[in-house]
């Protein structure tokens, strides 16, 4: 459904961490949130070439 993508996902709660995962295989993910993430998480999208980025402002990306 969703391929070759630029997709950004507003929260690394449960549900925006597994669309992220999902996604990321074939898109390309930007994920934000306002708070630390656990490494391992971190390190598993970044694997996917996932992106996140902590921010109080997603808006402005």
């Amino acid at each position: 459904m969703y391929k070759e993508k630029k997709i950004l996902i507003f929260g690394m709660a449960r549900s925006g961490y597994e669309c992220a995962k999902l996604l990321a295989k074939e898109n390309q993910i930007i994920i934000t949130d306002q708070k630390d993430q656990d490494s391992v998480k971190l390190k598993e999208l970044e694997n996917q070439k996932a992106i996140f980025l902590k921010t109080d402002n997603p808006e402005e990306i």
